[in-house]
């Protein structure tokens, strides 16, 4: 009798522990604006371009699978104010960095210190299986 009892509390525990672990799994959470405007202030600072992101609007999400891996796309409205004087020329002297996004506004002519630019954009998100991998290397969940 008392193996019985034990076989049902180990049966009932494993039921559990598989039950909280298909909830967590299940709880993680897609990529929205705020981790996109992170993603793209991330690379505008990389791409050296004096500018901060004052608005961001989700326009558009989807899914895509390529080779039997996830990517997300976000795809925004997108406004940004130059904090200081720019001039593409000079600061992209290697074209590697313009490949870099972020949208062309930003980069295809001079702007001056407090000028605002309005475009569209996307970032994508490639799924890990821990989370979604922003193109900063980030993991979000």
């Amino acid at each position: 009798m008392r193996k019985k009892y034990s076989n049902k509390i180990w049966r009932n525990f494993y039921i559990l522990l598989s039950a909280t672990a298909l909830l967590i799994g299940c709880n993680i959470t897609r990529p929205s604006t705020r981790e996109s405007k992170e993603i793209l202030q991330f690379l505008i600072d990389m791409s050296g371009i004096p500018a901060e992101i004052i608005s961001l609007r989700q326009l558009d999400s989807h899914i895509d699978i390529e080779n039997q891996v996830k990517f997300l796309t976000i795809k925004f409205n997108v406004k940004i104010k130059y904090t200081e004087d720019y001039n593409p020329c000079h600061e992209c002297s290697d074209q590697s960095s313009l490949q870099m996004k972020p949208f062309l506004l930003l980069i295809d002519s001079n702007a001056v210190k407090g000028e605002e630019r309005e475009g569209e954009d996307k970032v994508t998100f490639e799924w890990t299986g821990k989370g979604w991998m922003g193109e900063n290397g980030k993991i979000y969940y």
